[in-house]
């Protein structure tokens, strides 16, 4: 009697190693294979993808306001359909957030996202004041009161509409992002519009020019500071 309880629980034991063994066996596949399962509707549905870099690299990433294990540059792999939003994070910089829809089979990419300093540096450097004689827009960029135009091939693109006029715009990071002055604010924004980030205040008037991809100088009355801003 005892022998027979014993294979009997022999018996269901091995039936339920050989049954995990098949089932994960198929979950693997099915995983390798671009999918997952929708236990809810108890389907199969095929995932997307999310490759994301950012300058500086090794930043943190949050999907829908879970962090990641991953940081930048990476990809994020099998993910199922959906809306998400996305946050880029790194210390003492502002925050990059975007939103998103993934569809299945789908590759979104987010490429070189560029973060900005919460608190710009202001560093030491002599400016000859002559290089802030005769500022213009740079040829590709076009101002009409509150709104900003991307000239390309003839063709004027919006790029964005401020609720105040413009005063003065140029690029940071070529054909990226571009730094506006408005309404006594240097304001970054990406090339389509978005990202806008605050990098400067000054209740006084002031002209600004860009250095390079770090550094902005700005001339307010008789003085001149340099700002680095990322």
């Amino acid at each position: 009697m005892i022998a027979k309880k014993i294979q009997l629980l022999l018996n269901i034991f091995w039936f339920v190693v050989a049954t995990s063994f098949v089932f994960g066996s198929i979950m693997i596949v099915i995983n390798a294979s671009g999918y997952v399962i929708n236990w809810q509707k108890l389907t199969f549905v095929k995932t997307g993808l999310v490759s994301i870099s950012s300058n500086p690299k090794e930043a943190k990433i949050y999907l829908s306001g879970k962090l990641q294990k991953k940081l930048t540059p990476t990809r994020l792999n099998k993910l199922p359909p959906n809306w998400y939003d996305v946050k880029i994070s790194y210390t003492d910089y502002q925050d990059w957030e975007e939103g998103f829809s993934l569809k299945a089979d789908q590759a979104v990419t987010f490429d070189d996202i560029y973060l900005f300093y919460k608190n710009p540096i202001v560093t030491k450097k002599t400016i000859d004041k002559v290089r802030f004689d005769n500022i213009t827009s740079p040829k590709n960029l076009l101002i009409e009161k509150n709104e900003l135009y991307y000239i390309s091939s003839g063709d004027k693109i919006i790029v964005t509409r401020f609720g105040k006029n413009i005063d003065s715009v140029d690029w940071i990071i070529k054909n990226k992002y571009l730094i506006v002055k408005i309404d006594h604010k240097l304001i970054a924004i990406y090339k389509d519009g978005s990202d806008q980030k605050e990098l400067y205040s000054n209740s006084d008037d002031y002209d600004f020019i860009v250095l390079s991809e770090n550094e902005i100088a700005i001339k307010s009355k008789d003085e001149i500071i340099v700002l680095k801003v990322r």
